[in-house]
């Protein structure tokens, strides 16, 4: 078993504590919000992807490699990417309106 790399440091691992001495729980990756979903890409990278179901790192790349991951997931080479349209149905979220004139030609209203 090998050990840390050298320089590394010591393992340590910071969390909150209430007034009441009491340890509250670290939010590592907190969920997106509904603000962010309009900026987001068309393709989302498994973690990202895996934060918006409420899953965990391990769990969504566990659940990709098992084809069991709830929305469609495509590799690209060695990479797994999610549509951003796939993770936004299973939501029951709409699309963000980006496209200019509603006609679905693809134009987006912020390109000049």
């Amino acid at each position: 078993m090998r050990g840390a790399p050298r320089g590394a440091g010591p393992r340590t691992a910071s969390v909150q504590v209430t007034g009441g001495g009491e340890v509250g729980k670290v939010g590592v990756n907190p969920q997106i919000t509904l603000d962010e979903v309009g900026s987001l890409p068309v393709a989302l990278d498994p973690v990202t992807a895996g934060r918006m179901l409420g899953l965990g790192r391990t769990t969504t790349y566990r659940l990709l490699r098992q084809g069991a991951f709830p929305v469609p997931a495509h590799r690209a080479g060695k990479a797994w990417v999610v549509p951003t349209a796939g993770i936004l149905a299973h939501l029951g979220l709409e699309l963000p309106r980006t496209y200019c004139c509603g006609c679905g030609c693809g134009a987006r209203s912020d390109h000049t």
